[in-house]
């Protein structure tokens, strides 16, 4: 599981096979966490080290193959306000009024720049790291491009379908493509 503070500190703990974690505190609500989906864990090929820590010797690391991995997530209803420890990213304890109807372009302009820019900024690495896998019917229908096909990025990727046509101009990440649309792709 991958732990990340907000100062930026990040911290990978390898979870055993039916293990059991339980989470409060610090841990639980300040941190972040979350299983980061990808086939392989570099780890320690010995006993005795130290979580969260890269050692001298890189010699010792491995890469083990992940399986398949189930996770279960219990939560309790809370029924009264919270005053927990962490305001700074409680939910419940922060106090942003809800946008009002912008009445000139600077103000929408600085809604635009909270609510749009600051989130996607915001979520980038994670949404760039869960998505790792290209698609297959995007995948089928690049290889069914004629060569030389212009593929244009609108905006949706991260680049995980670059190295799919060879032969296709695929000046940024792909999605759709200028020139060709078949009637069997659709995008919801």
């Amino acid at each position: 599981m991958d732990f990340k503070h907000p100062d930026g500190q990040a911290v990978a703990v390898m979870l055993p096979q039916c293990s059991l974690l339980v989470m409060s505190g610090e841990s639980r609500y300040l941190w972040t966490h979350g299983i980061t989906p990808r086939k392989f864990d570099i780890v320690q090929a010995s006993e005795g080290w130290k979580v969260g820590t890269v050692p001298a010797d890189i010699g010792d690391l491995t890469l083990n193959k992940r399986g398949k991995r189930t996770s279960f997530t219990f939560r309790k209803v809370r029924r009264s306000p919270c005053n927990c420890a962490y305001p700074s990213v409680c939910d419940s304890q922060h106090k942003d009024t809800v946008p009002s109807f912008p009445v000139s372009d600077s103000e929408a302009s600085k809604l635009e720049e909270k609510y749009v820019h600051e989130v996607y900024e915001e979520i980038a690495g994670h949404f760039s790291n869960t998505r790792h896998s290209p698609w297959p019917r995007v995948v089928e229908f690049l290889k069914g491009l004629p060569c030389g096909a212009v593929v244009a990025d609108v905006g949706c990727g991260n680049g995980k379908y670059l190295g799919v046509g060879k032969d296709l101009y695929m000046p940024s990440p792909v999605w759709l493509t200028v020139l060709q649309i078949r009637a069997s792709f659709i995008v919801t």
